[in-house]
């Protein structure tokens, strides 16, 4: 059985946000990096993909990769079921963070917990009419 983008997008979001009890900088480094891959895909998604044939010419001009190539690197998923499912992981994900930032004993967690809540919320504006 092949490995689908769902168990990808499942096995990095357990990977990244498993563990909510504490937080440290290199966790703390992941879980931004996740929400600025997020914010990127939602972006292009958003724009039902447009970009995706200018962002592959300009790959061709600057490396020598097939169309194919330069297509793969810069796909946004805007035409899988990927991106449906990063958008419904949204909120339950932002509830954890909410209670997460509630219960974290340190003030460094409380606070990033919070900041990443107000990331997500964020995140689930993008494209909505």
């Amino acid at each position: 059985m092949a490995y689908s983008s769902l168990d990808f997008g499942r096995d990095l979001q357990a990977a990244v946000w498993g563990d909510l009890k504490t937080s440290n900088p290199t966790r703390r480094a992941l879980q931004r990096g996740y929400i600025d891959a997020a914010r990127e895909l939602l972006m292009a998604w958003s724009k039902d993909g447009v970009d995706e044939k200018k962002q592959a010419d300009a790959l061709r001009a600057e490396l020598p990769v097939s169309p194919a190539v330069a297509r793969a690197v810069v796909e946004t998923g805007d035409d899988t079921v990927f991106i449906p499912w990063l958008r419904a992981s949204l909120p339950p994900l932002k509830a954890r963070l909410e209670a997460a930032a509630r219960s974290a004993a340190a003030e460094t967690d409380r606070l990033h917990f919070a900041g990443m809540a107000v990331q997500v919320g964020r995140l689930q504006k993008i494209g909505m009419p």
